[in-house]
C-alpha cells in the first residue's frame, strides 16, 4: 500500500506508484527500450562499409592513377569507341 507522501520523498511515491500501479506501462517501455537497444547495436555492426587496404594503397603506382585537370578535359571531348 502507498505511504503518505509527507513522510516520503518524491522520488519513493514515483517509484511506488509506478512499481504498483503502471508496473505493465513500465514493462513494455523497458521492452521497447531494450529492443531499440539491441536494433541499433545490429545496425552498427554490420559491415557494408568498405574497409582500407594500407598496404594495397602504399604499393600502386601513382603514375597510374594521378592525373592532372587538363588530361582530364582532353580525354571527356574524346569520343567513345
Amino acid at each position: 500500500m502507498l505511504k503518505t507522501v509527507d513522510n516520503n520523498s518524491s522520488i519513493e511515491v514515483l517509484g511506488c506508484v509506478l512499481y504498483t500501479h503502471q508496473f505493465t506501462l513500465l514493462l513494455l517501455i523497458g521492452i521497447i527500450l531494450l529492443v531499440a537497444m539491441v536494433g541499433s547495436i545490429c545496425i552498427t555492426l554490420q559491415e557494408k562499409t568498405k574497409k582500407e587496404t594500407i598496404n594495397r594503397q602504399i604499393s600502386r603506382q601513382p603514375s597510374l592513377f594521378i592525373f592532372s585537370g587538363n588530361q582530364i578535359k582532353e580525354n571527356h571531348h574524346k569520343p567513345i569507341t
